[in-house]
């Protein structure tokens, strides 16, 4: 089985700029939609489309992809 790559953190840094809207696709099968507000080491911190914020450690999604 190959390894999902995630972007690059350049990518990612342009998503927060940006305020791309982003679909993170977690290991629960659960689906959140947002922008990443901003990212650390293991984090994102994430304002999701209903207006709430969260914090999801990175190991916790399965994939992720601009939407």
């Amino acid at each position: 089985m190959s390894e999902l790559k995630s972007p690059a953190t350049f990518q990612i840094n342009q998503f927060i700029k940006n305020k791309s809207q982003i679909e993170f696709h977690l290991i629960n099968n659960e689906i959140l939609s947002g922008q990443i507000v901003w990212q650390g080491r293991e984090l994102f911190h994430i304002l999701l489309a209903n207006g709430k914020e969260i914090t999801l450690y990175k190991n916790a999604i399965a994939y992720y992809m601009q939407v």
